[in-house]
């Protein structure tokens, strides 16, 4: 019975954690969404994607942006980590958002811009 009793704590914690870090932005405004995907990590983004799927608790928006305006397939596609990108990608990251430039004489851009560019093509989701 004890076991038990830590059991249904481990759990209670390990999910109330999990849903509470899956979604908290950083100082940058990144989430580990962002962090993945900058660093070429597509088993991990792709982890990320799949629990966030499975419970219900984690809103997470796949669109969400840093204090630049990146979403994560912003970096993934400014990185030219495809694999990431086209994670995103299929779990319906918008392509067209357009960032905040970081200096005055560099234009906003978009995912797909960045992707067009690198002559990434990918099948329709």
């Amino acid at each position: 019975k004890k076991s038990n009793i830590f059991f249904i704590i481990h759990k209670i914690l390990y999910i109330d954690v999990w849903a509470s870090l899956i979604t908290k932005p950083d100082k940058k405004g990144k989430t580990p969404l962002h962090v993945a995907a900058e660093n070429d990590s597509p088993d991990i983004l792709q982890f990320i994607l799949t629990k966030a799927k499975g419970d219900k608790r984690i809103d997470l928006d796949i669109n969400c942006r840093d204090n630049h305006g990146n979403t994560a397939i912003h970096l993934a596609c400014f990185k030219k980590h495809e694999e990431c990108a086209k994670i995103l990608y299929r779990n319906k990251a918008d392509m067209k958002l357009k960032n905040k430039p970081r200096h005055k004489h560099v234009k906003p851009y978009s995912a797909a811009e960045l992707a067009g560019k690198f002559g990434w093509v990918w099948k329709k989701r």
